[in-house]
């Protein structure tokens, strides 16, 4: 596939949304996958982040996502790739706790940080 081709994709409809956010949170935001044949397991991985941290989810087939809990606290915006040697590198902007609340006061917390992510 070129960049060529991509107008040419179809795309189904979704009848609801594939992830919903946890309890409590107004968003699920900002995925991040692992392929199939980036995991051990052979399956789809995603990270995604609400109000309280990153979550993980995990899925056969790309569409059909169970959640696995949380995978990191007070942190957003995950980025995840897969090391060369073994494991996962999870780039994500940390947060001090309440900070992504306070980011609705006049002063604004700083927000930075890098985490190593293994699933299982």
């Amino acid at each position: 596939m070129t960049i060529a081709d991509f107008p040419a994709l179809r795309w189904s409809n979704v009848e609801s949304p594939l992830i919903e956010p946890p309890p409590f949170s107004p968003i699920i935001a900002d995925p991040s996958f692992l392929f199939p044949e980036e995991t051990p397991q052979g399956d789809w991985q995603l990270l995604a982040h609400s109000a309280f941290g990153i979550h993980r989810y995990s899925s056969p087939d790309g569409v059909s996502w169970k959640p696995r809990g949380m995978a990191v606290r007070n942190a957003m915006r995950a980025f995840v790739r897969p090391l060369p040697e073994a494991g996962y590198a999870l780039y994500c902007e940390s947060y001090p706790h309440l900070a992504l609340a306070a980011t609705a006061l006049p002063i604004k917390p700083k927000m930075n940080g890098a985490f190593i992510f293994q699933p299982h």
